[in-house]
């Protein structure tokens, strides 16, 4: 069960904001404790991720409160039905999450054996992995996906990247130093794995903490390690009261260098909030500042 507050920290959407979708249109029925506090399940929580998604790709909440439940699901569908040019591609990206669904290790390690042999790591995770890891958040939405699913097929994605790292040659002398991290509440580390194998790859030091780093941790951890740069990823929806306050934490205790946060375009308001902070919205942005 999820409490208001839950759906709040997995969506993004404020509760007020919820509780008068519920009202205006419907949209979520809650159940009741027996002290009248609202509790939601899962198939709450899909819908409402999913019409978050419909409506970050243009839709109306207007509109999307009258579609059913499989409608819903149609047009979620809909936004995994774009195919590349390159149709070699898009087979390997369907081996990928089919390994993920049937617990295949040998079909994963074939097509990404495959896949790097033709791409290289950097093409594979820009053209392969990323947008597989895209459709298995989608299938999730959709009931095609459970949670084991998606941790056997991430874990061996990790796996992969982890090992890339570590055949890496030993960063230069002296080298500038990044400190790379995920904030309190993030988990999804993939991204933030693949920054430390293009950082590494130029020859450069990385100082990794992984996931859920406390903030609380950060001012202590910035004068041990002496970092040039530091470089954090956030993954899930925050609303900005929440994400503003950490970042200017965080930049308050960083004044040497630059600070990278990485995302998507929903960013941007943070930024404009902190002058410190540079914005990353995709490989090449961060390429290009870091």
């Amino acid at each position: 069960m999820y409490s208001i507050q839950d759906l709040e920290r997995l969506s993004g959407i404020k509760a007020h904001t919820i509780r008068i979708w519920e009202k205006r249109y419907s949209l979520l029925t809650p159940g009741r404790t027996d002290t009248n506090i609202r509790y939601y399940n899962d198939d709450q929580l899909r819908k409402l991720l999913n019409t978050c998604t419909l409506i970050s790709n243009g839709g109306k909440i207007s509109k999307v409160s009258k579609l059913s439940e499989s409608e819903i699901s149609e047009e979620v569908e809909a936004l995994m039905m774009p195919k590349s040019k390159d149709e070699q591609l898009d087979v390997f990206i369907n081996k990928i999450i089919e390994s993920g669904l049937t617990y295949n290790n040998q079909l994963f390690e074939n097509s990404f054996a495959s896949a790097t042999l033709r791409l290289g790591l950097y093409k594979c995770y820009r053209h392969v992995i990323l947008p597989a890891l895209i459709k298995l958040g989608l299938m999730w939405g959709k009931k095609d996906l459970m949670p084991t699913q998606e941790h056997f097929i991430t874990n061996l994605i990790k796996q992969k990247l982890f090992s890339a790292i570590d055949g890496l040659d030993a960063p230069e002398t002296n080298s500038k130093r990044y400190l790379l991290f995920l904030p309190e509440h993030e988990d999804h580390e993939i991204g933030l794995l693949f920054a430390h194998y293009i950082i590494r790859k130029s020859g450069k030091t990385v100082i990794y903490l992984g996931q859920n780093v406390p903030t609380k941790d950060l001012e202590t951890t910035i004068k041990q390690t002496n970092p040039d740069v530091l470089i954090l990823f956030v993954v899930r929806t925050w609303h900005k009261d929440e994400l503003i306050p950490m970042m200017d934490n965080i930049t308050k205790n960083f004044k040497k260098g630059k600070t990278i946060l990485c995302g998507n375009s929903a960013l941007t308001d943070v930024v404009k909030q902190n002058r410190s902070l540079l914005k990353a919205n995709s490989i090449e942005d961060l390429e290009n500042i870091m």
